[in-house]
């Protein structure tokens, strides 16, 4: 996590994020979280992608492995602890903006995760503004999650005249 102003997080400031950001691409991690049928989206608070649906996720740490970073930003952006993730796709993703200013691209491995059947408790975190479960595709989000999608198997929805 990093923090705003020149406040340490670990040893990166938000200026040295910043010129990170400028120079160097970023590795992510998402998750594709399918349960009876339908997958998990959050409405996203911040830039890239304010205000738009995606897959809960981000930037992998120095000496973290992949499935342990998505199992860690799960449980932080979701509350949900996961387990057995499957690798589904890596994709690139460019943003003309972030929320540190400079533009953002980013190499992400998105990992399909199944839930079992039953209550799922969700929690709010600071990168979305709310959770919504979906069985079909809208034509309307962005394209990276819609590519997603349809490779894991989903559909677009009907559109009924």
């Amino acid at each position: 996590m990093i923090k705003t102003g020149s406040s340490k997080v670990g040893a990166i400031t938000s200026d040295l994020y910043r010129k990170i950001l400028d120079q160097v691409p970023l590795v992510t991690v998402d998750m594709l979280c399918v349960r009876d049928g339908k997958f998990l989206l959050g409405k996203r608070i911040n830039k890239p992608l304010q205000g738009k649906w995606c897959f809960p996720g981000g930037r992998l740490l120095k000496n973290e492995l992949l499935e342990k970073a998505l199992i860690r930003k799960a449980k932080e952006e979701t509350g949900l602890s996961v387990k057995a993730p499957e690798l589904l796709a890596v994709k690139e993703f460019f943003s003309p903006n972030s929320r540190f200013g400079p533009s953002t691209h980013s190499v992400s491995f998105i990992y399909k995760v199944r839930l079992g059947s039953g209550v799922v408790k969700l929690k709010k975190d600071a990168q979305h503004r709310r959770f919504g479960w979906f069985s079909e595709v809208d034509q309307k989000w962005p394209e990276y999650v819609r590519e997603v999608l349809l490779l894991a198997g989903f559909k677009y929805e009907k559109v009924v005249k």
